[in-house]
């Protein structure tokens, strides 16, 4: 039976959400993360086939990755840069400064359709893979017990490190995709070809 509801509502729970207002629930971003993970096995398939045989759990990282972006694109930036007031998220100018670059269409367009969150997301999961796989070399894995992962637990530490290297690679204003890209490894501490 239909019953009115509003956004805070203690009823929220009787159809699936974690709380009393579904727009704070982290399952929201299953729609999104899961057409963005369609893209990715149809664009990236190699590479996210690639990813489907490691230690962590690939379409929980595309949801928490999902989330992180879409915070990303709606924090503001800088109140006011000289005499221009400039409140858009430095993610969001990234991706207007991608619609103009010349390799736009190469990079974010699937029949003439564009795809800039989703090319951000795979981005930023391409990072996260990375660094989880450079740093599962280090990780002590001897008090494990028959086929026990360990690594899963090390999530939390990568997530961390991918954001802030995210976040380091938008302070300094990239272009377009192809920089930001670049600028995410410029020091080549992460192997993307494993």
């Amino acid at each position: 039976m239909y019953r009115e509801t509003v956004h805070n509502d203690p009823r929220w729970p009787e159809v699936g959400f974690q709380g009393s207002n579904p727009s704070t629930d982290f399952r929201g971003m299953g729609l999104l993360s899961l057409t963005s993970l369609l893209y990715i096995a149809q664009v990236h398939s190699d590479k996210a086939i690639r990813m489907t045989t490691r230690t962590y759990p690939l379409c929980c990282t595309i949801i928490n990755i999902t989330n992180y972006v879409m915070s990303k694109l709606s924090k503001p930036g800088p109140k006011n840069t000289g005499s221009v007031v400039d409140n858009k998220s430095p993610m969001l100018k990234l991706m207007e400064g991608e619609m103009k670059s010349v390799d736009f269409q190469k990079r974010c367009l699937v029949n003439n359709q564009a795809f800039l969150f989703e090319e951000m997301l795979w981005m930023v999961t391409e990072l996260f893979d990375a660094i989880w796989t450079t740093r599962q070399e280090g990780w002590d894995i001897s008090e494990l017990k028959n086929n026990e992962t360990a690594h899963y637990f090390k999530f939390g530490e990568v997530f961390k490190e991918t954001k802030s290297v995210v976040n380091a690679t938008l302070d300094k204003h990239p272009p377009h995709y192809g920089t930001f890209k670049y600028l995410l490894n410029f020091d080549g501490l992460y192997d993307y070809n494993k």
